[in-house]
């Protein structure tokens, strides 16, 4: 699968929930408290889902799974990564993640 494929959803979802903690303050705990439709963000090769405390879950269709939690540190609104190793590579926010 070409991992590239679903990073601007996964980057809309994050985007979605960095915008609502800004704005509300407090951590959204759907796709649909952030305004995302939760069916957009599923396609034949991979969905995306967003949780409890802003928790973005992207799951392959192969069953991989990868994790991206918004934590607060010093202020600042940072992702924390776990998961599928060839997942985590190819996205940006996972990076410099702990």
């Amino acid at each position: 699968m070409d991992l590239s494929a679903f990073v601007p959803n996964l980057d809309a979802a994050r985007n979605a929930v960095v915008t609502y903690v800004v704005q509300k303050r407090a951590w959204p705990a759907s796709a649909d408290d952030v305004g995302l439709d939760a069916a957009s963000l599923r396609k034949p090769a991979y969905s995306i889902a967003i949780g409890e405390r802003g928790v973005v879950t992207l799951t392959t269709s192969g069953g991989a799974q990868t994790t991206v939690e918004p934590y607060i540190e010093e202020g600042d609104l940072k992702w924390a990564c776990s998961g599928d190793a060839a997942t985590i590579a190819v996205l940006a926010a996972c990076r410099d993640s702990p």
